[in-house]
């Protein structure tokens, strides 16, 4: 009955963010092993596992379908925070999308209603140094566009990262990769991938 671990929330995506979700996990894992429960721990612990799985598979599944080549090409990035509706970006699968395109050549074309370019920035700057990749002048190779459209008419491939709602309906011609599947099955082309 708690809308919160239902269907509603247990969708195929690009993995989860936020502050808490995580970390509730890993105290999890925590107090089974101080119990001696080693096997319940480890299924817990391979939930972050396979969620940090998820935000590079993302990305490998973009690079591949792109032939491994992305320099200079325009990634539009639809949504930064962890989910539709914040501007809360602690964790994001985002940032960890950015961080891998950025290091490989690539050029992001950023669209989220919620967020400001100071804090990709910031997310950039400290989830890079944590993760030790190094991304000199990155801030060049990125830029937030608040207009939808224009966001996506200046970008040759599309990424969609948040379930915003104003995502399901996008139109184009443009390969898109949907990590959250949320474009409606009506508006799919033979250039749409997802998780």
């Amino acid at each position: 009955m708690d809308h919160r671990i239902g269907p509603n929330f247990l969708k195929a995506s690009v993995g989860f963010g936020g502050s808490c979700f995580q970390k509730d996990i890993l105290n999890l894992v925590y107090l089974c092993n101080f119990y001696g429960l080693e096997e319940v721990a480890e299924f817990w612990h391979q939930v972050v596992k396979i969620n940090n799985y998820q935000k590079d598979r993302f990305f490998k599944i973009l690079f591949e379908k792109l032939e491994y080549d992305i320099v200079n090409k325009k990634i539009g990035l639809l949504g930064w925070s962890f989910k539709g509706n914040t501007n809360d970006s602690r964790e994001s699968p985002s940032i960890y999308f950015a961080i891998n395109i950025l290091k490989n050549g690539g050029i992001l074309y950023i669209h989220d209603p919620k967020i400001e370019i100071e804090q990709i920035q910031k997310d950039i700057s400290e989830y890079s140094n944590q993760l030790k990749v190094s991304l000199p002048n990155f801030e060049k190779n990125i830029y937030l566009i608040k207009d939808l459209l224009k966001c996506i008419e200046s970008s040759e491939v599309i990424a969609i990262l948040t379930d915003n709602d104003i995502y399901k309906k996008i139109r184009t011609s443009k390969t898109i990769f949907d990590g959250r599947r949320i474009i409606q099955k009506e508006l799919r082309t033979n250039n749409y991938f997802s998780i």
